[in-house]
């Protein structure tokens, strides 16, 4: 019984793979943002909702990014939940979700008279992580909605506190839907213009193709 299920959740999975692999060099931005919300319609079919459902959204773009890094890796083991991404052609090539990054900062603390600074560590876990060589070269976040400014500040906050330590990284935001031309639109415009490491992608009717956005905001061809 469990092995039947099994073959169905892996059928599942498999069948996303060979949809980005026949269609790597035609979908578009707008055409991954489709393929996310067929999904959802179907699922409120079967369950009534959507909401609290998560997860379909960062394996759609994980999956496309391996396949524009030659498709070939090895599954490797780093810690109980988590396993990386090792490219086969390149061992130095390394992509994962959730890899803890440790970032250095400071903590100031009042001493009398004076106010004494702490070094402190953190854990921060990107979306998604390139690494090559042994240093980290982009960090991905994906996000369905921009609804509130404060998703948007937080995940900025988290970019930018990775890129003080990991200052070879590239950032970037994709986004599923499209914000509209109110503030959150601003704010992410004026952030790119803020800061050349960083960019983002919104998928909902853009009709680029979305192998060309991803190798224009993280130039990944220069790694393969």
């Amino acid at each position: 019984m469990i092995r039947e299920l099994r073959k169905i959740y892996n059928d599942f999975f498999k069948g996303i793979n060979c949809f980005i692999d026949k269609y790597y060099n035609s979908l578009t931005c707008n055409h991954i943002f489709e393929s996310y919300m067929e999904f959802f319609n179907i699922l409120k079919k079967f369950r009534g909702t959507s909401r609290n459902f998560t997860g379909l959204s960062e394996y759609f773009i994980l999956k496309f990014i391996l396949r524009q890094l030659g498709n070939k890796f090895n599954l490797k083991q780093k810690t109980t939940d988590i396993s990386v991404f090792n490219s086969i052609k390149d061992k130095d090539l390394i992509v994962g979700q959730g890899i803890g990054l440790k970032i250095d900062y400071e903590e100031i603390y009042p001493n009398g008279d004076f106010e004494v600074p702490k070094k402190k560590e953190s854990i921060k876990r990107p979306d998604i992580s390139i690494h090559y060589k042994n240093k980290l070269i982009a960090v991905i976040e994906i996000k369905t909605y921009l609804t509130y400014k404060n998703t948007f500040n937080r995940t900025m906050k988290k970019l930018k506190e990775i890129h003080k330590c990991y200052s070879n990284d590239k950032g970037l935001i994709i986004i599923y839907h499209h914000p509209g031309q109110g503030s959150r639109l601003t704010e992410i415009k004026d952030a790119k213009d803020s800061f050349e490491w960083f960019n983002y992608i919104i998928l909902q009717k853009n009709e680029t193709l979305f192998k060309d956005e991803l190798q224009e905001k993280l130039a990944l061809d220069e790694i393969i």
